[in-house]
């Protein structure tokens, strides 16, 4: 199954669902690999400086490509026919194809002084779930992050909404302690926030400190 926040060298990660992440958002299909090997060699880079180039060439920022990434992987499984995001693959054997399991999940409120349970490594990501399905009253969901390293994370929100619908909000990076509030939390059964280390050097560790109130 992989481990997300071990970042896309990781077996499974690296050696398909990357790749076949790339294939789909790009419309490139089985074109992607030769392309990326091309540029390697033409340019004499290393795998991830050719996955760079890819990216630009086709008008996508590293930045944006490690939250969609993570954000399609997390909708997989039971979650893949909710969205019109993720891999149309995981649409078609739904049944079979793992879901990804949160790195830490939160069922009161308020939650303080956590740090994060993984560390996700450069590349990587790791998922925090809130379950908001009991809240009976509106309020919004804050969660305040504050990275422990100098290192670059992204965000993304994505909520689980009782009529089975999926919102995705992409919240962009966080470089110092922010708050980020998902609205009206009571409209959901789950709430997650996807945590990526944008940095390429797989060593960078990705801790950070967060809490989170209704």
């Amino acid at each position: 199954d992989g481990n997300p926040a071990e970042g896309i060298s990781d077996v499974s990660t690296g050696s398909f669902l990357f790749y076949q992440y790339l294939a789909e958002k790009t419309n490139k299909g089985n074109d992607i690999i030769p392309r990326i090997y091309q540029l390697q060699i033409e340019n004499n880079l290393t795998s991830l400086e050719a996955v760079h180039r890819f990216l630009s060439e086709n008008g996508i920022t590293w930045e944006q490509a490690m939250s969609e990434y993570h954000v399609w992987n997390l909708l997989t499984g039971p979650y893949a026919l909710l969205s019109n995001e993720g891999y149309d693959f995981a649409k078609k054997i739904w049944t079979i194809y793992g879901s990804v399991k949160p790195s830490q999940t939160h069922k009161t409120f308020p939650v303080t002084g956590r740090r994060s349970p993984n560390k996700p490594r450069g590349t990587g990501a790791e998922y925090l779930q809130f379950v908001t399905k009991d809240i009976k009253t509106s309020s919004d969901l804050a969660v305040t992050i504050q990275p422990e390293t100098d290192v670059s994370l992204v965000v993304s929100i994505v909520g689980i909404k009782k009529d089975l619908t999926v919102n995705t909000s992409y919240k962009g990076l966080v470089t110092f302690p922010q708050t980020l509030t998902a609205e009206n939390a009571q409209d959901y059964l789950y709430i997650y926030y996807v945590i990526a280390n944008t940095s390429q050097d797989e060593t960078n560790v990705g801790g950070y400190i967060y809490e989170a109130s209704l």
